[in-house]
């Protein structure tokens, strides 16, 4: 978002709001409450954006689903009725996030399909490498480990396209961990210990030790490659590091769905007892809050373990359990394809009165640059073309040139023949100028009275005479033109060229 329009005390707080590490905290919550004071001063769509964007990432940090889906909807409102389509992505991207997080896999490609369509050029880097990274992980989800790899090495490479801004680093070295553990997954060592390496060398290169998020999916990845390796002392070190550290700890929702790979792994390698040891506390740290969708998972995961060692009691106790999550996430389900149908509606709703405005603008704009008399454009379109073709010239270094037409004894022949039979000369004459300036691709404008003027670029003298030729042999009166055209120069304007064509009229006039 542009903050250079705001005041320095709301610039401050965005400034704050961005690199605020808790969401969740009361110093975060104390911030939004400036913030929102701000947002009334300034009553900027763009702001009540990004006030109702972070509620949201707030709520969807501590999985309070219903005020994620209200201050998305709200975010939205606000936001499609501006110009801010950065934001407008992240509030998409934020709720394709929050339909991954229940379990609605084809929502959350859908919304993140629709947050691509806003994402172009390089001022929406961060925002696209934040994109790729959650598209990876749903394809992880799905199954498509290839797709996922391509997705975080994407991300890698925006993110070190992006202007510095302090996260940076630790924003790539924590991807690179990540995709480290796809490569794992997808049966390539070698190329997870290089990445492995890689991740290590940018905690140490930024000085990231202090960075508790980064260490622990590091933590994650140095468990990862023990097992992989086969070393039994350090495998069960990282993993009660694992138990301790991240599973019982408070974000471990965040490194769920790659936790859920390790106890695969574990289990498929018939690491009973490790296994066993890692879903326990899983299960132990599971909360109620935590979605249906992820406890259903984990169930399904106790069962394959049950069903690996013969326990009849404990596979009994995960189709219990596994039945029981998987009627609740199904509830999810349906809450998030009746939101989702919603909030594209209210979406659907403001591109229609976006439409409508626009093309009531478009519509007022014709009638404002368009000569009521002529039906061609006026003295304002061609203030506004005159710029627009001078710019493209003096950038590309062709010519620029312009056109001054008069009709012959006009006032003359207006007194004879009466208004009307001028206004009809007036119209004839503009009509058929407009026809010789279509096949010439140039453009006419009436600049007043019985003036009109022509604005080319990059065209020959032979062209040139050519239209002069036509003018004489298609027009229904006598008229005298003068012509200028040149490569712009630095210090060159475009009425500069304007009077030289208007002086080379008058001297054609002169001579007659």
């Amino acid at each position: 978002m542009d903050i250079s329009r705001y005041s320095e005390k709301t610039r401050r707080l965005i400034a704050e709001i961005e690199h605020e590490p808790d969401p969740t905290g009361r110093r975060f919550a104390r911030l939004l409450a400036a913030l929102k004071k701000c947002a009334q001063m300034e009553n900027d769509n763009s702001l009540w954006g990004f006030w109702y964007f972070n509620r949201a990432g707030a709520a969807h940090e501590q999985g309070k689903h219903a005020e994620v889906y209200t201050n998305c909807q709200k975010a939205l409102t606000v936001l499609l009725r501006s110009t801010d389509r950065a934001l407008t992505a992240l509030t998409y991207d934020l709720f394709g996030v929050e339909a991954y997080r229940l379990g609605c896999l084809d929502v959350a490609q859908h919304y993140f399909q629709v947050t691509q369509t806003f994402i172009e050029g390089d001022d929406m880097l961060l925002t696209r490498g934040i994109l790729e990274t959650n598209i990876s992980d749903l394809l992880m989800d799905m199954g498509d480990l290839p797709r996922a790899c391509r997705h975080k090495k994407t991300s890698i490479e925006i993110f070190r396209r992006c202007p510095y801004d302090g996260t940076i680093p630790a924003r790539i070295a924590l991807v690179t961990a990540n995709c480290a553990m796809l490569q794992l997954y997808s049966g390539k060592p070698a190329e997870a210990k290089k990445l492995h390496k890689q991740a290590e060398r940018l905690l140490q290169q930024h000085a990231l030790e202090e960075d508790e998020t980064l260490a622990r999916w590091l933590l994650l990845l140095r468990a990862h490659i023990a097992f992989i390796d086969h070393d039994e002392k350090q495998t069960d070190q990282t993993l009660r590091d694992v138990i301790r550290e991240i599973v019982s700890g408070p974000s471990f929702g965040m490194y769920r769905k790659y936790l859920y790979q390790y106890c695969r792994l574990l289990i498929e390698a018939k690491e009973w007892k490790k296994g066993d040891l890692l879903l326990e506390a899983m299960v132990k740290n599971t909360l109620e809050d935590t979605p249906a969708y992820e406890s259903f998972r984990l169930a399904q995961l106790f069962l394959d373990h049950s069903r690996a060692i013969g326990s009849k009691a404990k596979m009994l106790d995960g189709y219990e359990r596994r039945n029981r999550f998987y009627g609740l996430y199904q509830k999810d389900r349906n809450r998030i394809y009746h939101e989702s149908i919603a909030l594209m509606r209210v979406t659907d709703d403001l591109h229609r009165e976006q439409y409508r405005t626009q093309q009531e603008n478009a519509r007022l704009l014709r009638i404002a640059e368009t000569d009521a008399l002529t039906g061609i454009p006026n003295r304002y379109a061609l203030n506004r073309v005159l710029e627009e073709v001078f710019e493209r010239s003096l950038e590309t270094r062709t010519r620029f040139g312009i056109g001054m037409i008069d009709i012959d004894d006009f006032k003359q022949y207006n007194d004879t023949f009466g208004h009307q039979a001028g206004d009809d000369c007036l119209r004839s004459t503009a009509r058929a100028l407009q026809s010789i300036a279509k096949e010439h691709g140039t453009f006419l404008a009436r600049y007043g009275g019985d003036e009109y003027v022509l604005i080319y670029e990059d065209m020959r003298d032979r062209e040139i005479r050519e239209m002069e030729k036509r003018m004489h042999e298609a027009l229904p009166v006598s008229v005298s033109h003068g012509f200028y055209n040149a490569v712009p120069g630095p210090d060159s304007r475009p009425w500069d060229f304007f009077s030289k064509a208007d002086q080379k009229l008058y001297s054609v006039k002169r001579k007659r």
